[in-house]
């Protein structure tokens, strides 16, 4: 299906993986800074959290070197975005959805069990979060060799995914499920405002894994017809890979509307970059003014005055 997109199509598809890559770039790196620069008085979660946004960010990264092969296609057969996944990208969409689950599972023992949360150490969370990404890296450097040596990874590979796919995402349902009905019982040794922060971050993880449940699981829908109809280049499996990048650019949207401190740090950013602009411009004024005749009147332009 693919040798048979005309021109527009793929102007499409590929200026809609640019938009989202450069969205995930830029939202992840930005959600990085801030996490890290917050990272002594951020609870543990967060790490948790900015390892998802590295995860995320280097999908991003990924998806210019598809869009690449994508859009010279008709010149060059051998690259090709939607027939043979790159296995460093491939790294990073399994460790993302598998911190996803490592969150959803952390949530659910702060809420079951939340005097043993609060004494946990901080290095089994850095435990964690290696396990994690060796769990990834393992579970595709070991697998895609495997099938390209046997010449099933058109096969196989789809089904892999698949099933790796709906298990973190069975797990991360019931992980879910079982915080919604612990959360129906209030635990009276735990203080009220930590348990109302708590709460909230909770919640918020949870927008954030529905949300990846409802654009991960067209990707997984798509890898089942690549199997089955054994088209592995069709607009079904591009829009199921389109869905799944837009679940790595949606957590620091969610984050900027569900976290206070998030949303603060990010605006302050941005009111710094603009006092810094406005500064070298009164700087550029000064010093032009110096550059004259000091015996020539000098008049300064000052848009708030102006506005007076």
């Amino acid at each position: 299906m693919a040798a048979n997109f005309t021109h527009s199509k793929l102007a499409l598809w590929t200026t809609a993986f640019a938009a989202e890559s450069v969205a995930i770039i830029v939202g992840n790196a930005v959600t990085i800074a801030i996490f890290w620069e917050k990272r002594s008085t951020l609870n543990r979660t967060r790490f948790f959290l900015i390892n998802l946004s590295v995860a995320d960010l280097f999908i991003g990264v990924g998806v210019m070197e598809d869009i690449v092969c994508f859009a010279l296609r008709y010149k060059n057969d051998a690259c090709k975005v939607t027939q043979k996944t790159n296995v460093a990208d491939a790294i990073f969409g399994m460790a993302s959805l598998s911190f996803l689950v490592v969150i959803a599972l952390e949530r659910l023992y702060a809420v079951t069990f939340p005097l043993r949360h609060r004494t946990t150490a901080t290095k089994t969370y850095l435990f964690v979060i290696g396990t994690t990404w060796t769990v990834s890296a393992m579970l595709i450097i070991i697998t895609y060799p495997i099938f390209s040596y046997f010449a099933v990874y058109i096969l196989l590979q789809p089904i892999v995914i698949s099933t790796y796919t709906a298990t973190c995402l069975i797990i991360i349902t019931a992980a879910y499920l079982t915080i919604f009905i612990y959360s129906k019982k209030r635990v009276p040794r735990v203080e009220l405002n930590r348990e109302q922060n708590h709460n909230k971050l909770t919640k918020t993880l949870f927008i954030v894994t529905l949300l990846s449940l409802i654009t991960w699981t067209p990707h997984g829908i798509a890898n089942v017809m690549r199997f089955t109809t054994h088209d592995v280049e069709g607009e079904v499996y591009l829009a199921g890979q389109f869905c799944r990048l837009a679940n790595s650019y949606v957590n620091p949207i969610v984050y900027c509307l569900r976290m206070p401190e998030f949303r603060e740090r990010l605006i302050n950013l941005f009111a710094f970059k603009r006092r810094n602009k406005d500064a070298s411009g009164l700087q550029n004024q000064l010093a032009i003014a110096e550059s004259m005749d000091p015996d020539c009147p000098v008049l300064l332009s000052f848009t708030w005055l102006d506005a007076t």
